[in-house]
């Protein structure tokens, strides 16, 4: 099994005010199965990170740790990214670009969408690909 892991999952795994069972599930199938990412993860959940740090939900130990543990997870990141297929997407499910190319892997590579964002859950529900905690 393939699973597209978007910053919202991953962002529970890394705060701890954001903690999320279903999350952990996600994180546990990982074990025996692949994680792949688009390569905006990387910056987009750094960002998360940073901002909760900046926001005082976290320490700088904290933020380190969370950064040190980003780096150890279980996730390949994706260079193929074609954009024309993101951009329909993005227009047919009023995504963002960012999630549409959570979406687009997912579609492509025949994966299973892990994510809490409502909109995009909804487009991958809608196509088939939505993860199951």
């Amino acid at each position: 099994m393939l699973y597209i892991i978007d910053a919202s999952v991953t962002a529970s795994w890394l705060l701890p005010d954001e903690n999320v069972p279903a999350a952990q599930n996600i994180l546990d199938k990982l074990a025996s199965a692949d994680g792949l990412v688009p390569p905006l993860w990387l910056y987009e959940v750094t960002n998360i990170c940073v901002m909760a740090f900046r926001r005082g939900r976290l320490s700088q130990h904290q933020l380190t740790d969370a950064l040190n543990r980003m780096d150890k997870l279980p996730i390949k990141v994706e260079t193929d990214i074609p954009l024309l297929p993101i951009r329909y997407l993005a227009e047919r499910y009023a995504l963002t670009i960012y999630d549409a190319a959570y979406l687009e892997l997912a579609l492509r590579l025949d994966g299973q969408l892990a994510t809490f964002d409502k909109a995009l859950a909804a487009a991958a529900l809608a196509n088939g690909v939505l993860a199951r905690a």
